[in-house]
């Protein structure tokens, strides 16, 4: 490299270092003025681009990277992840197939990804080979032993999911993917109050997360626990007013508690919202019939 492009290289890796990516971008665009085929600044530019969510721009980069420098495994393999981020699972797998190739002694986090890869590209058994390779050479990977727990739990395996699951909170019982994931999977056998155990540990961590307020609500709804689960998706509406499913279900709460007058008035708010959505019809309709038989 040019003692002048390494200049504003170094320049580059300084200010991304300090967390301006901006000052950084345009000292390693002027590494590509003074030298058009500088592959690692390319690669610099496109790792910037990824990490701010323009995969497009990032892809052109990186792939001009790999132009520059078709030895550079580095390269390679962040090219990949882009695919893979960009949805093109299929692409980003045969990368990481020829860095297998290459490399001797491929690492936990190429097995990672083509794991992953191979689930995006729905190819499970293969998936889950990876994924075991990549556990078998980190047995502490968190990331890889969820991706892993999920993947079982699609396939409806959910003996083996709650296994891994349970070892992942062994290892880190502030995972919250981790508890999620169990919540879920004692869901799917009614086990509804080791549900909302595994959930809660999720909201101490996220007091304000939409989707895990509105499955204890639900799974309170299951155990007839009405008021505890009325108060819960009262929290998901004042979360997200919009969120019609959780005006729906709320609705449903209160006409089992037999608040009729509370789900008539939850029901016409959530109509003005949707007002042509039929089951929100044909609740209020029911709860304006049971308010009036019994007030």
């Amino acid at each position: 490299m040019d003692k002048q492009v390494q200049r504003f290289y170094q320049k580059g890796l300084h200010a991304n270092a300090k967390g301006n990516w901006l000052l950084a971008l345009q000292h390693f665009k002027k590494c590509l003025e003074l030298d058009h085929s500088c592959a690692q600044a390319y690669y610099e530019i496109g790792m910037l681009y990824y990490k701010q969510g323009q995969h497009e721009i990032a892809l052109e980069h990186m792939q001009q990277a790999v132009e520059y420098n078709t030895s550079n495994v580095q390269i390679h393999f962040a090219l990949a992840n882009i695919y893979l981020t960009s949805d093109q699972p299929e692409r980003a797998i045969e990368i990481y197939h020829a860095i297998e190739d290459f490399n001797e002694e491929p690492t936990t986090a190429l097995y990672l990804n083509l794991g992953i890869a191979y689930g995006a590209a729905g190819d499970k058994e293969r998936a889950i080979t990876y994924l075991e390779k990549s556990i078998s050479l980190a047995p502490h990977n968190i990331e890889a032993l969820n991706s892993l727990g999920r993947i079982y739990y699609e396939n409806n395996n959910q003996e083996q999911a709650r296994a891994i699951f349970q070892r992942v909170i062994r290892l880190n019982p502030n995972n919250p993917g981790g508890h999620q994931m169990l919540g879920f999977i004692y869901a799917q056998v009614n086990q509804w109050e080791k549900a909302i155990h595994e959930w809660e540990q999720v909201l101490a961590m996220f007091p304000k997360r939409e989707d895990i307020l509105h499955q204890i609500g639900r799974a309170w709804g299951k155990l007839e626990e009405f008021e505890k689960a009325i108060s819960m998706l009262k929290k998901v509406i004042g979360v997200n007013p919009e969120n019609m499913q959780a005006r729906i279900d709320l609705s449903v709460m209160y006409l089992s508690a037999k608040y009729y007058e509370h789900a008539v008035q939850e029901l016409k708010l959530a109509e003005q919202l949707d007002p042509q959505n039929p089951i929100i019809k044909q609740l209020l309709a029911d709860a304006i019939r049971l308010k009036r038989l019994y007030g």
